[in-house]
């Protein structure tokens, strides 16, 4: 920028100069016009004066010339750029240059091709993953149902179940409360017995002992079957029991023996 602003602006100002002088020299002109001629032909006189004029216009031009002298040494040289020939290229590097963008053209098409084959190998390998997420998600949901299907099962089963333990702990209760009555009436049969033994009233005693016996072998029956206890007593009672009673009216009938 520096170069072409001097080249730019040093004629203006050399025309500039050139013009001041020609408007002094003018002036000067001008003035020795408007003098008037001496008539006499004195060669002396003309020839100082000659030498005053040029004095003082050497003078002048240095008055003129000396800034714009200054002003040239301050200031940069001009180089013209221009005026240099361009250098030709040859045909040699025009080629070599060819080759090396071609070349460096090839290596980025490989390098971009390697990193589609990177990326379509890994698309491949994230749809092979959720294939298999879909499939391992079905197989969940499958095992969920089947998971779902026995929990109702098993909550069915867990229902009757708990009915049937209810019911067994009624039919457990039934039989300890008729367990408990039987025993009760074979305790006063047995007292009854020994009773009889001791007294001559076997009319009446006859009548309350098979009732007595019958009551309890019925409850035990209903109750779900004899006990080893409960059978060892029901045999007391039959071997205590007199033997014209049992042969006579079979007061123990459907009792076991």
């Amino acid at each position: 920028m520096s170069r072409t602003s001097a080249t730019s602006t040093t004629p203006s100002r050399v025309r500039a100069a050139n013009s001041q002088y020609s408007v002094i020299s003018r002036t000067r002109a001008q003035d020795d016009s408007s003098k008037p001629k001496s008539s006499g032909h004195d060669p002396a006189k003309n020839r100082r004066s000659s030498l005053l004029k040029r004095a003082n216009s050497r003078e002048e031009d240095t008055a003129v010339l000396a800034p714009q002298r200054a002003r040239s040494v301050n200031r940069p040289a001009v180089v013209e750029q221009f005026g240099c020939p361009r250098r030709q290229i040859s045909r040699k590097s025009d080629e070599a240059a060819t080759t090396a963008a071609a070349a460096e053209e090839d290596e980025k098409r490989k390098k971009m091709e390697e990193k589609l084959v990177v990326n379509e190998s890994l698309i491949k390998d994230l749809q092979a993953q959720v294939l298999s997420l879909k499939t391992e998600l079905e197989e969940a949901r499958n095992s969920n149902a089947e998971l779902e299907l026995k929990n109702k099962k098993l909550s069915q089963d867990l229902v009757s179940a708990e009915a049937k333990i209810s019911s067994l702990s009624s039919n457990d209760k039934i039989k300890r409360a008729s367990i408990k009555l039987a025993k009760t009436y074979m305790n006063r049969v047995a007292n009854e017995l020994e009773s009889a033994r001791n007294m001559d009233r076997e009319s009446t005693q006859e009548a309350l002992l098979l009732q007595g016996v019958r009551f309890a072998y019925r409850t035990h029956q209903f109750a779900g079957g004899l006990d080893p206890e409960t059978l060892c007593a029901l045999e007391e009672i039959k071997q205590r029991v007199p033997g014209h009673l049992r042969l006579a009216r079979g007061n123990l009938a459907g009792a076991p023996s």
